[in-house]
């Protein structure tokens, strides 16, 4: 008995320094359409590789650190766009990790349409239940849904950002993502919470690049420009292109850099926008323009959250941004399609109302907005670890928001989806239930010119009756004798009818060729006058 528990004890001893060996990852970031950075931490110091191939078996090409280290970074370069490859990560003749779920997903070509999908978090970091169940909602869902990568909004590790929580809370197997970070590479923005661990002796806010702590020890961004978009030098925010939809993280925590003058990342979000030629741009940071939640907008002391509302919306929205998603307010929340509101809650109008309504694709509520044009959706994600009692939020709901979903222990996180002409969000709470869908249509034309303005105001564009089953009539009028191209597209962007009908200048009324003959759904139904588009949402009854 006694040898049996010598036995026992010294196997438990190897078993724990075996386990140490391996302390953090791999995790994968910084991924291109050719390449991506593996991470991982050892309990020592050791000159690191990374093993890839086409199958777990075969990991025929291999990438070795120039030195010793504790914490690896290895670049995997020579990959072809949106490929699988299997890889391993060890030192000398140690395999540290390997296996069919660790796995590389290169991102999709510049303008690839067919599809990409992506699971956000925010405010995550708590290593609580109400954690472990909205993640383990998602990995459920994706079991179905399979996703591309994912963000995370910032506070990711509580209460002070610092390594030993971002091991915990980040990191972990227990109630964090080490299980999902081998395979699915990510981005993140930092939150309040993260700038509680970096270090103010070096926070310079002219020359950026002395920016140090757990947070950007941890995170790779492709800040180069590598994987698109114009370089920042910095990993303080960056850009990124997958498919045919810009990426942008901008920093909300850097007060002078947020306000109304100049600073850096201004400068160089006005230059990345200006180049932007994606259909398709979100933007992420972490302190909402809008909230009602454990953060309120209207609040004096909400400086942040003021400077990214006065100051930063008019640039996002003037380059016609699609979809912002922040954090920081423990509440989910999701705005109608809106423009040009940057005061307090009370000053919101039916001005600043792009398009009411649900958004849901399944009521045939879709948003609709035209290429180049004005409308933006925001919303919150800020209680995938974290969550507020309905006592500590005001009743009210922002006017801008169209729902929100709070409370003891209300925990989630939302999947993007963006194929075509059509983006697409679910928010799936802890339990595994979609709370809240919506969807955005927008023409993709690859070879046009986005029109920078939706014409169906000025031509007076109108259907009736609207729903229809058995017949569609368009009204609009035109000031000049061309043509007019009407073109019926579905929520894919597939066109579906179309037909010329000529004018004189004036109104015009014309029925739809083919419309009882379509099944039922959203569509949408654009005239095109002299190079002037105008689209507007139409439903075609049962």
């Amino acid at each position: 008995m006694k040898h049996v528990l010598h036995f026992l004890l010294f196997f438990l001893s190897v078993s724990t320094l075996s386990a140490q060996d391996l302390l953090r990852g791999p995790y994968q970031q910084a991924a291109t359409t050719n390449s991506i950075k593996i991470l991982w931490r050892t309990s020592e110091a050791t000159v690191g590789w990374v093993k890839v191939g086409d199958t777990p078996d075969n990991l025929d090409r291999t990438f070795t650190e120039d030195k010793a280290n504790v914490d690896h970074i290895v670049q995997v370069t020579g990959l072809s766009p949106y490929t699988k490859y299997y890889y391993a990560v060890g030192y000398g003749d140690v395999t540290l990790a390997s296996g069919i779920d660790h796995y590389i997903l290169t991102n999709k070509a510049y303008g690839d349409t067919s599809g990409m999908s992506v699971w956000v978090i925010g405010d995550a970091g708590k290593a609580n239940e109400p954690q472990r169940l909205a993640r383990n909602a998602f990995i459920e869902h994706s079991k179905e849904k399979p996703v591309d990568f994912f963000i995370q909004l910032g506070d990711n590790a509580y209460s002070d950002g610092t390594d030993e929580e971002y091991q915990r809370k980040v990191f972990s197997r227990d109630y964090a993502y080490d299980s999902i970070m081998r395979y699915l590479h990510f981005y993140t923005t930092p939150g309040n919470h993260d700038y509680n661990s970096v270090r103010p002796d070096v926070l310079d806010y002219v020359n950026a690049a002395k920016t140090t702590g757990p947070f950007f020890d941890i995170h790779e961004f492709p800040i180069n420009g590598e994987a698109g978009g114009v370089p920042s030098g910095t990993e303080l925010y960056y850009s990124f292109d997958y498919g045919h939809v810009h990426f942008i993280s901008l920093n909300s925590e850097i007060f002078p850099w947020t306000g109304q003058g100049e600073s850096p990342m201004k400068i160089w979000l006005r230059q990345d926008l200006a180049q932007n030629k994606q259909p398709w741009t979100v933007v992420i940071f972490h302190q909402p323009p809008y909230s009602s939640g454990s953060h309120v907008s209207d609040d004096f002391w909400e400086l942040m959250m003021f400077n990214m509302r006065t100051y930063f919306l008019p640039i996002l929205e003037g380059a016609g941004v699609d979809l912002v998603l922040c954090g920081h307010s423990h509440v989910y929340e999701r705005s109608y399609l809106i423009n040009g509101h940057y005061k307090k809650s009370w000053e919101f109008s039916g001005s600043h109302l792009v398009q009411g309504g649900s958004g849901n694709p399944d009521l045939g509520e879709t948003y609709v907005k035209q290429p180049g044009g004005k409308g933006t959706v925001y919303s919150v994600i800020g209680n995938s670890g974290s969550y507020t009692s309905e006592d500590d939020f005001p009743a009210k709901l922002h006017p801008v928001f169209y729902t929100r979903d709070a409370g003891r222990d209300v925990t989630g996180s939302i999947v993007l989806n963006v194929t075509g002409s059509l983006l697409q969000v679910e928010y799936i709470n802890r339990f595994g239930e979609i709370l809240d869908k919506y969807a955005i249509f927008k023409q993709i034309e690859s070879q046009a010119t986005p029109v920078k303005e939706n014409y169906a105001d000025k031509m007076g564009l109108s259907a009736y009756p609207n729903p229809s089953s058995d017949k569609l009539e368009i009204n609009y009028k035109s000031v000049s004798a061309s043509k007019a191209n009407i073109l019926v597209t579905d929520l894919s962007g597939k066109q579906v009818l179309s037909q010329q009908a000529g004018t004189t200048g004036g109104n015009a009324v014309v029925s739809i060729n083919g419309w009882k003959q379509l099944p039922a759904g959203q569509y949408v139904v654009s005239v095109e006058i002299d190079g002037n588009i105008g689209s507007l949402s139409v439903v075609k009854a049962k």
